[in-house]
């Protein structure tokens, strides 16, 4: 069992990442060490494990280049991270992308997707990023309501925001935009 985690399909491969398992009033909580994958194609499915260099929650994971990206989260020692780890399917290796810029709680579930050939990240101050690959950094391509625990939709010209929540609120709010 797993919550706070996310669901990446890579090639012909459903991919669950990160997360933990909270164990009830007085059981504390198990964190997940492994990623899970399943092979869509195979004619009995079945789970298996993938070690994963870090224990982390409340992240977000996308397919980017034939390679899984995790971006962010929060860590078993209670800390915001900013961390982003990219697994290869092919080689079965984990390497380590550039980290999200710093400050305040940016790397705690952000939204991620692929638009215009491009990896984004959207961040809880509002700063919508975009990977400059040559540099390995992220740059600020936009601004947006800062929120967090959101999703992020590729659409034509630009990307759409859901949901998510800013400060004690959940956000009803959708937001359109447009990418230089």
């Amino acid at each position: 069992p797993r919550s706070s985690h996310d669901l990446v399909v890579l090639g012909d491969t459903l991919y669950a990442v990160g997360g933990w398992d909270l164990l009830g009033a007085d059981g504390g909580e198990t964190w997940c060490e492994t990623m899970a994958a399943l092979d869509l194609t195979a004619a009995t499915p079945e789970w298996r494990s993938i070690p994963q260099p870090f224990t982390r929650r409340a992240l977000i994971a996308t397919a980017f280049h034939d390679r899984l990206w995790v971006i962010g989260g929060f860590t078993d020692s209670e800390e915001v991270s900013t961390q982003v780890d990219v697994f290869d399917p092919v080689t079965g290796r984990w390497s380590r992308g550039p980290d999200l810029p710093s400050g305040g709680v940016n790397g705690f579930a952000p939204a991620a997707c692929v638009a215009d050939g491009r990896l984004l990240a959207s961040v809880a101050d509002g700063s919508l990023l975009a990977l400059d690959e040559q540099a390995g950094t992220w740059q600020s391509v936009a601004r947006t309501s800062p929120r967090i625990v959101h999703r992020m939709v590729p659409v034509e010209e630009g990307v759409i925001l859901v949901g998510g929540a800013a400060g004690k609120d959940n956000l009803d709010r959708v937001e359109w935009i447009a990418l230089p």
